[in-house]
């Protein structure tokens, strides 16, 4: 990982290929079967950083979100987050929607998972899989030919 952050994704930000294109893209891009609020993909390093001292400050607490802080807090077949492993990278528009997309890097991926909080699901697997990070890119990349 190159500054905390896979280098796919530490490329596609330098390259440009990382950007918002809007929510209906988002909701395509992350998967239109999730009944996703107005989302929005987060651009920088640095906003990515934010979003994650948001969620370590209060939402990690919250049993509804179903995540832990450390890889060391997990039970057996406990499918949580992992906070301090997790890259937040995109999140709903509309306050109290309350929905987010993470890179899921415990295991250090140059391809993490990519998954995403669905409220529909019961506690504790609502972070749910939407595939992995290069799949996400390419997804992103058709955006721009149409």
């Amino acid at each position: 990982m190159s500054d905390g952050l896979p280098r796919l994704l530490s490329d596609a930000i330098a390259t440009g290929v990382w950007r918002n294109p809007g929510s209906p893209s988002v909701t395509a891009i992350l998967g239109a079967q999730l009944d996703l609020p107005e989302m929005e993909l987060f651009e920088t390093r640095d906003v990515m950083l934010a979003v994650a001292r948001q969620v370590a400050g209060g939402l990690v607490d919250n049993p509804e979100f179903c995540m832990v802080r450390h890889q060391a807090d997990l039970g057996i077949d406990d499918h949580r987050l992992v906070c301090d492993r997790a890259i937040f990278v995109a999140g709903s528009t509309t306050p109290g929607d309350d929905v987010l997309a993470a890179l899921d890097v415990r295991d250090e991926d140059e391809d993490p998972p990519v998954v995403v909080l669905d409220w529909r699901m019961p506690i504790p697997r609502r972070w749910v899989l939407v595939g992995k990070l290069s799949e996400l890119l390419q997804r992103l990349i058709r955006t721009d030919r149409r």
